[in-house]
């Protein structure tokens, strides 16, 4: 049971966080920042179990561009 709470937790605040990055490229705005990082590893590995959900647009756009950068295949 309390990996379903779990999971229902962070996919609210993943809903609430898609509504903020409305209009922005990153996280924290239009600059690459630790938080666009931490975010885009805890999201792959947050994928394997949970799909983003395709409402998230900002989110999903965002996860998109981040997933594009050469880094990300590292």
């Amino acid at each position: 049971q309390a990996a379903d709470d779990l999971k229902l937790t962070a996919r609210e605040w993943l809903s609430w966080l898609d509504g903020q990055m409305g209009g922005k490229t990153y996280v924290c705005g239009p600059r690459l920042t630790l938080a666009d990082v931490m975010l885009f590893a805890n999201l792959k590995f947050f994928r394997q179990g949970q799909p983003i959900d395709a409402g998230w647009e900002n989110l999903g756009a965002w996860f998109s561009h981040m997933s594009a950068r050469k880094s990300a295949a590292a």
